[in-house]
């Protein structure tokens, strides 16, 4: 299962890109040392990927409305190419101290990167740091991945399951009161199992409940479609119909695995492009599910996770 880390609490579309080239140009002369250390860093670890993906389409954004980095504002620069939903990770700088309160204290510039892919078995965090920029800017290569469909459906599966267990214990606690409408106290389900709701669903009593007391009739009516709305629940609700989508303009990139845990994983989850038209069952809940707020899950239907990110249920998993 993939690493959730904070670097997943943002999304390319919500940072703002940074030109390098243009705030070289811009601002470089007036940055001390330190912030020409850390700008050459940045800049070096770009022209690297760009090398490394064979594009250069690799993208830089701070997390502030202030669009040009000023002179000792250190930011982190969010890394990522053109079209990911999320950033590769960041890179900053810091000023690290030893010895600190002796005759040897020592304070120097470190450059950081951090990301998912980080495994520092120091501090456990998904950071490290080091003193040489040239290490650094190699170090950062090697934990400077796209982030995958997969990691993002994983990330996200807890929130999907939250969202269909509120709605879940809604049904069960909508139950408990049409069965307490019924029974006139609190018995909760075992009521249906008592002589006296076997006694009131006797196709002889349920037409005379109707005629004589329609309340009851139809209360006993919803406690049914309750029933069998839970009951269906557990079944439409398997995990091997419940599909990952990610909607482009002309399409769709569909995810699906046997486990929601296992979006990620190559040997489990199943990968395919669907355009308009060829999915119609999935278009129509997509559409419903487009006007959802995030996070609010819909039974049988599934659940918005960005205005482009849904998880979708579906009566059958499409054939490859």
């Amino acid at each position: 299962m993939a690493f959730i880390s904070s670097t997943y609490q943002h999304w390319v579309e919500d940072l703002h890109e940074v030109d390098l080239d243009e705030v070289y140009r811009t601002s470089y002369e007036s940055y001390d040392a330190w912030d020409r250390n850390y700008f050459d860093y940045v800049k070096q670890v770009r022209d690297k990927l760009r090398g490394r993906l064979h594009t250069r389409d690799i993208r830089f954004a701070i997390n502030s409305k202030t669009h040009t980095p000023q002179a000792n504002s250190h930011p982190r620069y969010w890394v990522y190419e053109q079209g990911d939903l999320m950033p590769m990770g960041f890179l900053s700088t810091k000023n690290k101290t030893i010895n600190q309160g002796y005759a040897d204290q020592k304070t120097y510039q470190v450059f950081g990167v951090t990301s998912p892919h980080v495994n520092n078995k120091k501090d456990s965090s998904e950071t490290i740091h080091s003193k040489s920029k040239a290490t650094a800017v190699k170090k950062a290569l090697g934990v400077l991945h796209n982030r995958t469909l997969g990691e993002i459906a994983e990330m996200h599966t807890y929130e999907f399951k939250t969202a269909i267990e509120n709605k879940k214990r809604e049904l069960d606690s909508g139950l408990d009161d049409l069965i307490k409408a019924v029974s006139g106290a609190g018995f909760g389900k075992p009521f249906l199992r008592s002589n006296a709701f076997a006694a009131m669903t006797n196709p002889v009593v349920f037409e005379a409940l109707k005629q004589n007391a329609p309340d009851v009739a139809d209360t006993i009516t919803q406690i049914y479609d309750a029933q069998n709305t839970i009951e269906s629940f557990k079944d439409t609700h398997d995990s091997s119909k419940v599909v990952f989508v990610h909607c482009k303009e002309n399409d769709a990139t569909v995810i699906w695995s046997d486990r929601l845990s296992d979006y990620d994983h190559k040997e489990a989850a199943l990968v395919r492009c669907f355009r308009v038209g060829e999915f119609p069952e999935l278009e129509q809940r997509i559409n419903s599910l487009s006007i959802m707020d995030v996070n609010d899950a819909v039974l049988d239907v599934g659940m918005k996770v960005r205005d482009n990110l849904y998880f979708v249920v579906i009566s059958q998993v499409p054939a490859l």
